[in-house]
This record gives structure tokens, sequence and C-alpha cells, in this order.
């Protein structure tokens, strides 16, 4: 529900306008989906990220796509080809995507009982590669994965392509939240990185997880584990997602050191791998995450796991910013993701940065260095959050075209994420060669912004545009430029009372502090401070480089507003489905309105407060009609979150057909008229 209603070239040259991207496939490899079917014992899963680069007009230009492939055959095998080819289910076709496993001395020695290939592929201009590479951004179940044996040259085990789906989620570890606590004063950061693909109907059809940690312990621990449980805080739950850690496995001597990243692959027969996994996309504090080691076997330090925001800087890292000038011509399409975690007063306290660059060097190099360094433009800073050499090692690239793609650890440098992202032009990504130490090609993570915000139009967040009044503690979007510099939401926030600034921006109506629930850089959302007296009341929004000139909104103790955009926002109360024409609303049902601008409840509740846990605190008595018929209301209360949301709950007359209006009144004043599927 939360979500449901938030969610309401080789050469510098040739790229200067072009950007990168990154997409996830994933394929089920086995023996029975090959045309015939082989009837071994065997099976794969095939993850397939494409890293693609695009030219002005959007279209995919060039790219490289990773083969990263996990397989199971009962004995040692000889592997003689591994691609991609455009043919649907049940359908042979030819090899579009090759990764250079052949016969002879270019085949692959694979282990039974268990091995993993991961080869890169460069697609570097028009072809067939290329062709396929587009086709399968629109279509990858049009696109096959297998690998072919000595054995069997036409095929092992395969798998159609699905397009996958991510989530990046952390925890903030430590002794207090074990079951019992204990007194080890462990601490730590915990990164869970999940993928997952679905059918048509959502059914899952693969899983995996990724599983790492920072850790903070007594010196001379072993761990003997490293799990994600299901489990709400306080209570324990059985190890269902586990890491498979090698016997031994020491803790830094110093105590303090980095465990994972270990992949674990979900079993689809096992039902309770399969609820705690799709627990992380739904719920994910209803899973936490905990290491254990021999002192402390029953768990050394845990977290609830939690979602986190996510900011992404397309940047174009270009020899032509680097002080001095490199020896060597280059650039790089880059998207540098900060994903982090937020206290109640919306501040960072925990994050991890992906680096995804596609580099165009002139040829064979050997990559030493890539860092976010804090500097604004023509100069040179420090390293603040490093990745190459200090957490992945330093490569060889052959040709001086290919994709670098990884997740920092969790980030020790708090502060320079926090000023990321407040004052991202005084930032730069680069990356550094053997040939160039100081740096081949750089990019500040944006560029300067000079002007102060300039407001342009507020109104009810449903985006009613015929609203002339906003409601005390309603919900309203801010329109404008500049607004903030860095877009971010609350995905990674925890609290009991919403934030007053984001990213350095903060909000006034009627000189009140305004909670913020989305910041970016033309669209703002707020709540509506409860306390602002009715009538004409000053909005100014204050970014780092200053304040907007105010501008004017018309505040009322009620202004009720449904959610319309991008559908009616109505829900049946027996399933919490959406009413559409494909499911419509029945006569004697019970459905859920949500709105906003429904003012003050009873009991009252503080700005930007959560509605806290097993209360329903209801709003002045309201009435509603369905297609011009009074309905019964059964309630009228504040949402759960965000605050300033509302739910009416009423039961559909009889009578009504097709689509019909619907219409919330408080008093005198009346809500916009919203179209719901009747029959």
């Amino acid at each position: 529900m939360r979500t449901l209603i938030a969610g309401l070239f080789l050469f510098t040259a040739a790229l200067r306008a072009q950007t990168a991207e990154t997409v996830f496939f994933r394929a089920v490899m086995l023996p029975e989906n090959e045309v015939p079917p082989t009837g071994q014992n065997a099976r794969g899963v095939a993850d397939i990220i494409a890293h693609v680069v695009r030219g002005p007009s959007g279209q995919i230009v060039s790219g490289t796509v990773d083969f990263l492939v996990r397989v199971t055959f009962p004995n040692d095998v000889i592997a003689t080809g591994l691609h991609i080819h455009n043919g649907p289910a049940g359908v042979n076709a030819g090899v579009v995507i090759n990764t250079g496993i052949g016969a002879g001395s270019a085949s692959r020695a694979v282990k039974g009982g268990g091995d993993t290939i991961h080869i890169p592929v460069q697609i570097t201009d028009e072809g067939a590669a290329l062709t396929a590479l587009r086709g399968m951004l629109q279509d990858p179940a049009g696109y096959y994965v297998n690998i072919h044996t000595v054995e069997f040259p036409g095929g092992i085990i395969r798998g159609q392509l699905q397009r996958a789906e991510g989530i990046v989620l952390m925890g903030m570890m430590d002794s207090a939240s074990e079951v019992p606590a204990n007194t080890s004063g462990a601490t730590g950061v915990a990164q869970v990185i999940a993928i997952r693909t679905r059918d048509t109907a959502g059914n899952l059809t693969s899983g995996e997880v990724y599983l790492l940690t920072t850790y903070n312990l007594p010196g001379g621990s072993t761990f003997t584990g490293f799990h994600i449980h299901p489990g709400l805080p306080g209570t324990s739950g059985p190890a269902v997602l586990a890491a498979t850690l090698p016997a031994g496995t020491a803790a830094d001597p110093s105590g303090s050191g980095i465990l994972g990243p270990f992949p674990f692959e979900i079993s689809l027969t096992n039902a309770l791998q399969v609820s705690t996994f799709n627990t992380l996309f739904t719920s994910p504090s209803a899973d936490y995450i905990n290491a254990h080691t021999t002192a402390f076997p029953g768990g050394i330090m845990r977290a609830a796991l939690r979602p986190t925001d996510s900011m992404t800087f397309r940047v174009l890292m270009d020899s032509a910013n680097e002080i001095p000038n490199p020896k060597t011509v280059a650039a790089a399409p880059a998207a540098i993701t900060l994903y982090t975690l937020r206290d109640e007063a919306g501040t960072i306290q925990a994050g991890s940065v992906l680096f995804d660059v596609n580099y165009r060097l002139p040829g064979q190099a050997q990559v030493t260095g890539l860092h976010i360094h804090d500097a604004p433009a023509g100069r040179n800073g420090s390293i603040s959050i490093p990745l190459i050499p200090t957490y992945d090692p330093s490569f060889t690239t052959d040709t001086g075209f290919g994709n670098f793609f990884d997740w920092t650890p969790p980030v020790t440098n708090i502060a320079a994420m926090i000023d990321i992202s407040r004052n991202p032009e005084n930032h730069y990504v680069n990356i550094h060669t053997a040939v160039d130490p100081a740096g081949v090609a750089r990019a500040q993570l944006a560029p300067i912004v000079f002007q102060p915000p300039v407001i342009i139009g507020a109104l009810p967040a449903t985006f009613d545009r015929s609203a002339t009044t906003v409601a005390q503690g309603g919900l309203i979007s801010i329109f404008g430029t500049n607004l903030t510099k860095v877009a971010t939401d609350l995905s990674g926030w925890t609290g009991n009372t919403l934030p007053f600034s984001l990213n350095g921006t903060s909000v006034d109506i009627g000189s009140k502090h305004a909670p913020l629930l989305y910041a970016g850089p033309n669209q703002i959302n707020v709540q509506v401070p409860v306390d602002v007296l009715p009538g004409p009341q000053p909005v100014v929004v204050t970014s780092v480089v200053g304040p907007s000139a105010s501008f004017t909104v018309n505040v009322a103790a009620s202004a009720p507003s449904i959610f319309f955009f991008p559908v009616s926002a109505i829900l049946k109360n027996a399933d919490f489905s959406l009413v559409t024409a494909a499911n419509p609303a029945h006569a004697g049902d019970v459905i859920l309105i949500y709105a906003t601008g429904l003012g003050q409840t009873t009991p009252p509740l503080a700005t930007g407060a959560v509605v806290p846990a097993g209360t329903n605190p209801s709003t002045a008595p309201v009435t509603v009609t369905i297609g011009g018929q009074n309905a019964t209301v059964i309630s009228s209360i504040a949402s759960p979150f965000p605050p300033g949301l509302y739910q009416v709950a009423v039961r559909v007359p009889t009578g009504l057909t097709g689509n019909v209006a619907v219409v919330i009144q408080q008093g005198t004043a009346k809500s916009n008229s919203v179209t719901m599927a009747a029959q």
C-alpha cells in the first residue's frame, strides 16, 4: 500500500552526449529446455548483465554483455560454446552474442558438482550482436542462453532470458539487536543485493542474494555463519538464506573488516526460502541478517533489513577534464549511484556506491584506480570513496573497451556521502591507468547550480489542477526550478516524524517548517504543517544555494482531494486489489478511497507524525457519493503512512454500472471527482 500510493566511440569527440545504463537479465538453464531435450542431470543459472551506452537519440550504440553463469553437472565436462541465441522457447536459432568459447583450443573445462563461468563480451559497432542487444531490452523472451559440450554440441542446458528486478538493502548491525542481546559490543553495516525474475502472474521464477557486512568485533573471532532469517525485531527465526562460509573464516586480527560478498541462489521448491526471499522486496524489515561466531554461536550482531534510497549521477568522464592533461585521450560514459539509509532527521547514516563505468581507451591498458575524489572542477582532491584497488583489484584490458561494474562495501566516509547529496559539483569520479597514474578520464558528479530555487506553482499532491486550496496537514506538490541539487525520497528513511530537510533543502509554509517526502530539482512533496493559519500563506523553498522568493497558497482547515494519477486510488477492502475495469467494484463491496486534505484528526496528530501503531485517528465526518448516490461511510481515518494521507472506507451502493464518479465532501468542501469502474 505504501508503495502504491507513494509511487502515485571510441574517443571523446564521439561520446559527448552518450549515457550509461545497466539492465539485468536471468535465465534458468535446464536440459528439458533444449530442442530436443537432452535428459541430462544438469542445471544452471545465467546472470546476463547488459551495460549499454546510448547515443543522443536514445539508441543503443555500444555496450558490454557480462555472462555470469553458474552450472552444475554430475561430472567434469568440456564446454564448446556459451552463447545468446535469438529464438523463442521451443525454437532453435542462430548465435547472436558469442562468448568466444568454442571447439578445440577455444574450449573450456567445467568442473562437475558446480562451477562458475564469467565472461564479458564487448559490442563495439553495428552488427548482429548490437542488434541483439537492442532486441534483448525490447523483448528478452525472444532470446535464450545455452551452453554446449563435446557430448552435446547442439546444447546441453538452455534458458530463455527474463528481465530481472533488483533491490539494495542495508542494515545497522549491532550486538544489542540479537535475541538475546550479547555483551560483545559488535557492530557493522550489512548490505544485501537481491535479484529476481517473475512470470506474468507475479510468481518467482528465479532469485539470488549477495550477502556482505562490515564488522567491528572482539579480536580473535572466527565466523561460523552469516544468514538472512524471517523474523521481526525482538523475535528469532530460522536461518533460511545462508551464505556458504569457508571453514575457519577468521575475522581480521584487528577486529575490523569485511565479510563477503557471498551469493545464494533460491531453491524454488523450498517454500520458506521463497517466502523469505520475496519478503526482501515487499517488507524487508520482517527479515533480519546476522553473523555468528564460535564465541557467539547464536549470533554476535544482527540488523533488521531496510530498503535504501538511490541517487544516480550520469556523467561522461573525459581526459580533457584531468589535471594535468593525461598522455592518453579517453572517455567513459558512467553512472555513479549512491544507495543510502537515513535517520529520522533525513541525514544519511550509511550507504554504498555503485560504479558503472564504460571505459573507452585507445588500446591495451592497465586500470589501476577508480575513485570518488573531493574537489571542484579545475582542482585535484583527495580520495574520499575508493573502489580500485582498495576493494577490487587492478585489471588489464586488452582492447581498451569495456565496462567495470561493482558496489563498494558500506562506505566509512559518511561525511563525503552527505556532501555529495548536497554539493555534488564539489566531487568527481576518475579512472587511473598505469600510463596515466594521476587519472586518465574524469567528471564532476554534477554541474554547479548558481541560482536559488524558483517556485512556479503548488497544488495538492493528487495533481488536481482545478484545486485552489490546500489543507492543514494535507500533502502538496511544489513545482519549480533549482528546488534541490540532488533528488531523493524516503525509501531509506526510518523514524516517527518526517524529516524537515532532505539533501540540504527545506520548505516553510506560513513561516512554519514543512516535513518532506520527496525533493527533486523540479518538484518537492511536503505536508502542510497542521498549525498553519487558514488563508493566504507564503511558501519558501531553501536549498544550499539560498531561499526562493515566496509563493502564496490558500490554506483551509479542509480541502478534500482524491488521488487519481496515474489511476484512481481506490482499492477493495477484501484483498486490497486496485479497482479497475478488469476488477470492478460491485454493490455491497467495501472500498477504500485514498485522499489528502481531510484536516486534523481525533486524537490530533502533530505535523509530520507517523500514525502510531494500533491507532486509527479519525477525521471530521465526511460524506461520499458514488455515481451520484450516497454511499455508507464506514470510517474516515489517517492512513499509517505517509502523514497527510487519509483512507475513507465506504460500501458501494446498488444499481451502479460502468464508469461512475466518486466524490468526498467534508463540511462545505468537495473533492475532485474521480472515476471508478462498477458492475
